[in-house]
């Protein structure tokens, strides 16, 4: 008999417990996500910071959260699944346990490996009783990014400078042929003016030459794009 009544207690515990962290597992707890930066190079390591609070007299034993993320953003322990997009997205789960009306506070070390625009949009967190019977979930919007861009070059400041003479650059076809830069000779077609006629190619060939001239430009303004984090500063 007491063996029946003991069974009954305990199967009313459970069933206790089990109901009270259902209903009351996931109140009061909020969830936030951050990263430490917003922009990044390759290869530099960025902080993510995950912040659960829970704000009630309940406590939390088992708390886990799924972050879902670039699999370009290097975890530690990362693994790497398909997402519905048949699209390979690293998957980071972390393990909280909370008192009532305690916060805890993870960082997360990110390592950068390939330029591109990466999204955190939610994360995923269940809570569970002491016997691992009731597993509420619930997911929490992150709306996190980072923007991690290409290496910059390893160039000296003088090298981009505008200001260094290059003079005209030959090319192969502009509006209209430079006076100044002569090749040579060719066949007088008869549209070209007097001023163009070369006199010693025409004594030599025996028949009418003009001056050929070449097509060049100038350049006159320098574009540079800045792929550091801050402004360039100039003296």
């Amino acid at each position: 008999m007491e063996i029946i009544v003991m069974a009954l207690i305990l199967a009313a515990v459970l069933a206790g417990q089990y109901l009270l962290y259902t209903v009351r597992g996931l109140k009061k707890l909020t969830y936030t996500l951050t990263i430490s930066v917003d922009e990044a190079f390759e290869g530099d390591e960025i902080e993510i910071v995950e912040e659960i609070d829970n704000a009630k007299l309940l406590p939390l034993p088992w708390i886990r959260t799924e972050i879902s993320c670039s699999r370009w953003l290097s975890f530690s322990g990362q693994r790497v699944v398909p997402d519905e997009k048949n699209e390979q997205r690293g998957l980071i789960s972390g393990v909280f346990m909370l008192k009532g009306r305690q916060r805890c506070r993870r960082v997360w070390k990110v390592r950068c490996e390939k330029r591109g625009v990466h999204h955190i949009d939610s994360v995923t967190v269940s809570v569970s009783d002491l016997f691992g019977l009731a597993k509420p979930t619930a997911v929490f919007p992150a709306d996190s990014a980072v923007r991690v861009l290409p290496l910059p070059a390893d160039m000296e400041a003088g090298e981009m400078s505008g200001d260094d003479f290059i003079g005209d650059i030959q090319v192969n076809r502009f509006v209209l042929p430079d006076p100044f830069v002569i090749s040579g000779a060719r066949e007088y077609t008869g549209r070209e003016p007097m001023n163009r006629i070369h006199w010693a190619q025409t004594a030599r060939m025996g028949a009418p030459m003009v001056y050929n001239n070449e097509f060049t430009t100038e350049r006159r303004a320098l574009i540079v794009l800045n792929m550091q984090r801050g402004a360039m500063s100039t003296v």
